[in-house]
């Protein structure tokens, strides 16, 4: 069971850096893992647990991309948080990359 999440956490971030050119924050949730996975490797995309409004509003002025993993994430950053990912021009992840509307 580990062995194939961590299999699937290595795909995703193998997908999210070519599908996501310059350098974009990811709201994934399971950030812990990703370091873990790859801690000296070189990525474009910066993967966080949570983002905050404050973050959020600074990674905006520096023009770069803010997206987050899936529904349940946003809602997680939500709870935790108190913001809303979209109202910071946040894509969602699955969605873009299973090209569904």
């Amino acid at each position: 069971m580990r062995l194939q999440r961590l299999q699937t956490i290595g795909e995703f971030i193998a997908r999210t850096e070519a599908a996501f050119p310059g350098q974009n924050t990811i709201v994934v949730g399971w950030e812990p893992i990703i370091g873990e996975l790859s801690p000296a490797s070189p990525r474009h995309n910066h993967y966080v647990y949570s983002l905050s409004g404050a973050e959020a509003e600074e990674l905006n002025r520096q023009g770069q991309g803010i997206a987050y993993t899936s529904e349940v994430i946003r809602s997680f950053n939500y709870r935790t948080q108190k913001i809303d990912l979209v109202s910071y021009g946040a894509r969602n992840v699955r969605l873009l990359l299973t090209g569904a509307p």
